[in-house]
């Protein structure tokens, strides 16, 4: 099962992303998750991507992007 973690717009690069704080706590320390763990992020702005973990740093995990799509926004209220 592949968790869902949020990134922010400016870790995303064309090929990686950067989960920081306590998202990349929780993926370490928690789920226990690590280098080859298969994850999904999503930004927030509309886009969602397939990764895996590469790297893991003490502040940062660091993942490959497999895949990127586009997701509609939600409706507002």
């Amino acid at each position: 099962m592949r968790r869902r973690f949020f990134v922010r717009a400016e870790d995303v690069g064309p090929e990686t992303l950067r989960l920081t704080g306590d998202d990349a706590a929780h993926l370490v320390h928690a789920l226990r998750l690590g280098p080859g763990a298969q994850i999904i992020a999503f930004d927030g702005a509309g886009h969602e991507y397939d990764a895996l973990g590469s790297r893991i740093d003490a502040d940062a995990v660091h993942c490959l992007i497999r895949h990127q799509r586009d997701t509609p926004a939600l409706p507002g209220v």
